[in-house]
């Protein structure tokens, strides 16, 4: 029985922050779906992850479908509901914070979007990414959901009329007459686990939301007791799949190519448009079979001619473009793994459903974090145990591909539980 529900609004987002809880030792699987059903909630898990993929959609539609399974989810009695955020605050943040507290028919919504551990805090209600205000981080320059504000509460305002508060560290959340959003200030691990033990003390731990920061706290305050044994899981072959067009992973491909990655670049036609001959897959699969380590990247452009590359776009709006990329590199994925045993490492949480979706993989076992916001999963495809480690577009050093390589190629032992 489901103990632990958490609703993302991408894939990437989804493992990040349930390998928090598979970590801790919490039987932990993540899903796609827009909705849940009844047997959904009555997995021999302990922590089920859904990833909505509703990131991109319209406010109306975000809030009904994170309105409709936490309804569903009170009415089956799952005693904790988790509504996973982005750190950067992209995405329709009022919206389904908003359908979170009304369907959970609660007063009182805690909200902390601060994660530490990787440099983003909030202070005084502003969210700050590396010390820069957020709209005037990377994140502000989003191309598909670049954020407009730093105050979280006007945020959460772009879409919804609902009661905000900013509650200052090391305060409690106030007594509320009407529906609240309580934005939590956080600049430090040990402010989020103080959080925490305030949140469980007073009754505010049932339902909440955050990021993934926020969730690693969330274990030790419900009670999940911690195990773990070791992890071995290496790779002779590693292929990298890249469709964010995030500064941060840009700059972690320049680091990567400065240091002899071979990269692939596919041509724009191909990448917005899908058009591939089974030749120019096989010559793709045949290429990277020369190389350890390789990335195909969906953000270099490669165009044949810009005559093709206007055709394409002329005939496509912006959300198709942005749906098509990681199709595209979906396609690459599955022919070269029907073509030799690699390891995939995958950019970016659009690009990630793309690739499964090729593959037909609906249901993912997060185990373990490579390092803050990279994750070690598995999943089953044509009879096999394949591992995956995959990362937001938005996150992680500059030197992130060639650290993942070296962690997965070269040997270091990770902590999780085999049992999961």
């Amino acid at each position: 029985m489901v103990e632990l529900l958490v609703i993302a609004d991408d894939f990437t987002g989804a493992l990040d922050t349930g390998v928090q809880f598979a970590e801790a030792g919490a039987a932990t699987e993540v899903i796609v779906n827009d909705v849940i059903v009844p047997s959904d909630l009555s997995k021999q898990v302990e922590t089920l992850v859904i990833d909505t993929e509703s990131r991109h959609l319209c406010a109306e539609n975000a809030y009904q479908i994170v309105y409709q399974i936490v309804s569903l989810s009170k009415q089956y009695g799952v005693p904790y509901i988790y509504k996973k955020t982005d750190s950067g605050l992209r995405g329709n943040i009022g919206a389904e914070l908003t359908a979170t507290l009304n369907a959970s028919q609660k007063m009182f919504l805690p909200f902390v979007p601060a994660y530490p551990q990787i440099n983003r805090t909030t202070y005084q209600g502003v969210q700050y990414i590396g010390g820069i205000p957020v709209a005037e981080s990377v994140f502000g320059q989003d191309p598909f959901n670049p954020v407009r504000y730093s105050l979280v509460s006007d945020i959460i305002h772009q879409q919804s009329d609902i009661n905000t508060c900013i509650i200052a560290r090391g305060q409690k959340a106030p007594s509320v007459d009407k529906a609240t959003i309580g934005v939590y200030d956080a600049v430090t691990e040990a402010d989020e686990r103080a959080i925490g033990a305030t949140l469980l003390r007073d009754g505010n731990m049932n339902v909440t939301a955050g990021c993934a920061g926020f969730a690693a706290v969330i274990p030790d305050a419900i009670g999940i007791k911690r195990r773990a044994v070791r992890d071995t899981a290496k790779a002779e072959r590693v292929l990298v799949i890249n469709g964010s067009l995030n500064p941060i992973t840009k700059r972690q491909i320049a680091y990567a190519l400065g240091r002899g990655i071979h990269r692939i670049c596919i041509t724009d036609e191909e990448r917005l448009c899908g058009n591939f001959s089974e030749a120019r897959l096989g010559q793709i699969a045949e290429e990277c079979r020369h190389y350890a380590g390789m990335l195909i990247d969906g953000s270099c452009c490669s165009t044949t001619g810009r005559a093709e590359m206007t055709s394409c776009l002329r005939d496509s709006e912006h959300s198709t473009i942005q749906r098509q990329i990681p199709v595209s590199l979906g396609k690459i994925a599955r022919k070269i793994l029907e073509s030799m045993d690699v390891m995939l490492v995958v950019f970016g949480g659009d690009t990630l459903l793309g690739v499964l979706d090729q593959l037909r993989v609906k249901e993912i076992t997060p185990l373990t974090e490579l390092e803050p916001g990279v994750v070690l999963s598995t999943f089953d495809w044509c009879g096999k145990k394949h591992s995956l480690v995959s990362k937001s577009g938005g996150m992680g050093k500059e030197s992130a591909i060639m650290d993942i390589l070296e962690k997965v190629m070269h040997g270091e032992e990770n902590d999780y539980d085999e049992t999961i």
